[in-house]
This record gives structure tokens, sequence and C-alpha cells, in this order.
């Protein structure tokens, strides 16, 4: 029994409700999705170092912070002592420079708020290791001198360091690996030279003294000189230079030398010139026509060794018998 103008306007009245209350559930939704809270009911600490194993002068790193970080933790970090800053990932870092040797222990206290509002608080400890390191290193295997012409064994070490960071150079001539720690050097120039070793960027200087090879002897056999039998004398056959009493195998080459004898069968001095080694021409003649209780003199005996220099060695004398 309503009009139909009233009927209308009540309609629309109830539509407009809907409306309303449909609007106001969509707000308090929104609203409510802001107000959710994530809640953590474990924590864990997290203390960790760059590395466990350093040398003096290495840089090392302490990152700690508290697993499943929210804001609402609220964690103060303290690192040997001291208060660090927080990142925005809710991490503190501290940097310290290594020094000493041995094991060090750094003590890290996490401290933070739960989601209760009760404080929670963690302590944690970082260990590491300082090594004692040990400088590169030069020894040479045979004499304190590198002599040009031959080779000369030399074992490098880069100390702790590996070998793969090392590189070892030579000032006054070539220096070539062989294997580990073993290296051969061929001087080229008398004087003071170095070997350098680069470990890392950082290089050390080794200094060598450099000469050439010391004079040789000569030997009829394995005499300098002195009674020899005389068949012995002549079956040898020729003169040798070689180095005493020396750690090196270092050829050298008989150039030349002058052969005088006299007394025995060769009433009078007489000598002759030889080339190389063996004696021949009027050299041998000399040597066959020689008897007990001749003297026999080797002068002028030239040599050139493996550096290449031609020089001349001190005489000898031999008296058979």
């Amino acid at each position: 029994m309503t009009p139909s103008i009233a009927a209308m306007t009540i309609l629309s009245k109830f539509q407009n409700d809907i409306k309303n209350s449909e609007s106001q559930i969509v707000d308090y939704c929104h609203k409510k999705i802001g107000e959710v809270k994530i809640v953590f009911d474990q924590f864990q600490g997290i203390a960790q170092s760059s590395s466990n194993y350093v040398m003096p002068g290495d840089k090392l790193t302490i990152t700690a912070g508290v697993g499943a970080f929210s804001t609402a933790a609220k964690p103060t970090i303290t690192i040997d002592g001291k208060v660090q800053p927080l990142g925005s990932d809710g991490t503190a870092e501290y940097n310290i420079i290594a020094n000493g040797a041995g094991e060090k222990i750094i003590h890290v206290n996490i401290a933070y708020t739960k989601p209760d509002g009760s404080p929670g608080n963690i302590p944690k400890e970082v260990k590491y290791t300082v090594g004692l390191p040990s400088g590169a290193s030069v020894f040479l295997e045979k004499t304190n001198v590198l002599y040009i012409g031959v080779d000369n064994p030399l074992s490098i070490s880069a100390g702790s360091t590996g070998r793969e960071k090392m590189h070892a150079s030579f000032t006054n001539g070539t220096l070539t690996a062989t294997g580990g720690d073993k290296y051969i050097a061929k001087p080229t120039t008398p004087g003071m030279g170095k070997i350098i070793v680069n470990i890392s960027g950082k290089n050390s200087e080794f200094p060598m003294r450099v000469k050439y090879l010391p004079l040789p002897a000569g030997f009829i056999g394995a005499k300098r000189g002195g009674a020899i039998n005389t068949a012995e004398f002549k079956a040898i056959g020729g003169l040798i230079a070689r180095l005493q009493e020396s750690d090196f195998e270092a050829p050298f080459k008989v150039v030349s030398y002058k052969l005088g004898a006299m007394g025995g069968s060769i009433p009078q001095y007489v000598e002759a010139s030889n080339d190389g080694n063996k004696w021949g021409g009027q050299a041998a003649n000399l040597v066959n026509r020689a008897s007990p209780g001749t003297h026999i003199y080797f002068d002028e005996i030239r040599v050139i060794g493996p550096d290449g220099r031609t020089v001349q060695i001190p005489p000898m004398v031999f008296q058979l018998r």
C-alpha cells in the first residue's frame, strides 16, 4: 500500500546501504593486511670471519648478525668489546689487521628483542690462526759464487707462500726451472748480480757474486809433475787440463803448449811446439827419444774453457824413471 515513488526511494536507500557496507568491508580488509605481524619463534646468531688462516698484515673481516632478521628484533652487535653499526641486511662488519702468530679468538655478542618484547642474547666466538711467515730464500747447492760458462744449480723457495705465486729472475744471465724448487743459473757477465724473487707482487733481492772459472791445472794422467815411470808417461800420450778440487765438471780443451826435454838419452835441451792435447810431430819424437833420467818440461800451456776464454796455465816438469 506504498506509493510507487516512495517504494523507489526505499529501494534506492537499500542499494546505497549495501554499497556502503561493501566499502567498509574492503577498507577493513586493507587495514588488516598492514597489521599482519611475522612472528619468529627461533633466532640463530651469525658470526663468521672471512678466513680462518691469515698471515701478519692480512685483512680479516668478521661478519655477525641474527638469522631471519627482523627490524622488530632490534639487534645490538658487540664485537671485541665494541658496538658495531648495522648494515641494511641487519649484519655488522668488523675489520682488523692480523698480527702476532698463533690461534686468536674474537668474542661476539648479539643482543636482540624477541617478538614478545623480551630481550635475547647470543654469545659467539670467532677463531682464526695467524701463521708465522718464512720469506723467500736462495740456496746455492755447490759454491757461494756463480761461475760463467757452467750450470750453477741452486734452490729457490717461496717460504710459506705457494710456488705458483713466485717468479724468479737473474740480472746477470739466465735462470731456468728444472722442477720443484730447483733452478739452473747460467751467468754471462762477471761482477755482482741479483736473483730477484717476486712473491705476490713483492720483490726479494739476493746479491750474487759472478766470476769466471778459476784456472785449471795441467795433468799427465793423474800427475801434475814429479817422477813418473817412462813407459807409463809415453803410453798416456797427451796432456789434459781440469779444475782441481771443484764441484763443477767444467771441460777445458788444451789448445797448445811447448814440450822440452833434457837428460838421459837427450844430453842437450830440445824444445818443440805442439797443437792440441796429444803430442805429435817433433814433440812426439822428443817423447819417443826420452829415457829414464830425462826431464820433460811443459810450458806456455794454453787452454780454452766453457766460458770461451783462452788462458795460460802454470808449467809442469816430469822426471822419467
